[in-house]
């Protein structure tokens, strides 16, 4: 069976030497995003890893997208773009250090997004418990955490242009 028949299959396609080397690519460069591209389909994958070492986990979660070149509903330009955005983000929060949002200090961030991860309770979660959400500054690209109810932006990370 091929990646383009089963996509969600990706780890148990029978050219598992291909699919091994596409893994080990991710892991030595602790890239979770990787594509292919053989001239007529782009193969898109993105490891939902928490942290780097889960790369090299065979139960890894990952996205995976099929794009043909042709009669599709994406086009490659946009695919590319958003997983090139996913990428750029996730090492532009790479530089944020000590994040603390509205008193609560950020526990750790999501290895292949590079979103904080917090803790209250003694439970992780990804959503900030007092509502803020993260937003990117149109002005500068820089992130920025906002509330509805709170006109202070807490900054995550400098201007990017």
């Amino acid at each position: 069976m091929s990646l383009r028949e089963n996509p969600s299959g990706l780890r148990h396609c029978n050219n598992l030497k291909y699919t091994n080397t596409l893994c080990r690519y991710a892991d030595k460069y602790e890239c979770p995003q990787i594509f292919c591209w053989d001239g007529q389909t782009l193969l898109m994958l993105q490891f939902r890893a928490r942290k780097a070492s889960q790369l090299r986990e065979v139960d890894c979660p990952v996205d995976c997208w099929v794009i043909p070149a042709t009669e599709s509903a994406c086009t490659l330009r946009y695919a590319l773009y958003r997983l090139m955005v996913q990428g750029f983000r996730r090492c532009q929060a790479r530089a944020s250090e000590g994040l603390v949002v509205a008193g609560l200090a950020e526990h750790g961030r999501e290895f292949f997004t590079g979103k904080p991860i917090w803790k209250v309770d003694d439970k992780s979660q990804l959503n900030h418990p007092g509502g803020y959400i993260r937003a990117i500054d149109e002005s500068n690209g820089a992130l920025k955490w906002v509330h509805e109810e709170d006109p202070e932006v807490t900054w995550e990370t400098g201007a990017f242009w």
